[in-house]
Parts: structure tokens; sequence; C-alpha cells
């Protein structure tokens, strides 16, 4: 399931003037006493966005790295996860590809995600 129009609507605030959200999703900061995040991935920059404690809508801005960040590749483990700048997310299975899409238009690539059988 993607993320909801206020959560959207959230993350657009804490955007830099004249940018634009290309990728929004829910992660899990591993090893965090407030782990629930949102990572934003817009034309200029991936940021990690922190949530309320109870309410689970963006907040703030925790970190922002430039669009020249790669994310991931994740890693098909149960949960999947993937690092970004050196620390570990873990997402649900239905981000996976919404990882590769970015990763793909970060790299120029066709959009298909590596296969994972090439060496077969």
């Amino acid at each position: 399931m993607g993320v909801s129009a206020g959560i959207r609507a959230s993350a657009r605030e804490l955007l830099d003037p004249g940018d634009r959200i290309r990728y929004l999703f829910p992660a899990e900061l591993l090893l965090s006493t407030r782990p629930y995040v949102y990572i934003m991935i817009s034309d200029r920059a991936v940021t990690v966005l922190a949530t309320g404690i109870r309410k689970r809508a963006p907040l703030s801005v925790r970190a922002k790295y430039s669009r020249d960040v790669r994310i991931g590749p994740p890693e098909l483990t149960t949960p999947p996860s993937f690092v970004v700048a050196g620390i570990w997310y873990q997402i649900e299975d239905e981000y996976v590809a919404v990882v590769n899409a970015a990763n793909a238009e970060f790299d120029g690539s066709d959009g298909l995600p590596p296969d994972p059988l090439a060496e077969m």
C-alpha cells in the first residue's frame, strides 16, 4: 500500500522550494529508539524524515543527502533492508520495487532491477 495523501502533504512541507517528491516510503531505522522514518527522494535530495512517537507522520528532517547518494540496493532478507550513507533501514516487501525504481532512475538504466540469477 502506498503512502496516504496526508503523509505526502506533510512530507511536501519539508521540501526545499521548487523541489518535488519523486519517491516516498516508510522505513525503520535499525537499532534506534525512534525507528519509524520516511525516506523521501526528490529531484535534488535523499531525505530521511523523522516521525512522531504516536502519530507516524513526517515531522522534521532527520538527515539529508544529495541526490547522488545511492540507496540500497535492497537486501532481499526478511524483512528487506538497505543502506543509505552507511545506515541500515528495513522496509516492507512492497517497497523493494520503489527502492529499485529510485536506483534505476539514478543510474539511468532501463528500469529493471539486476538479475538475481545472473551467474547461472
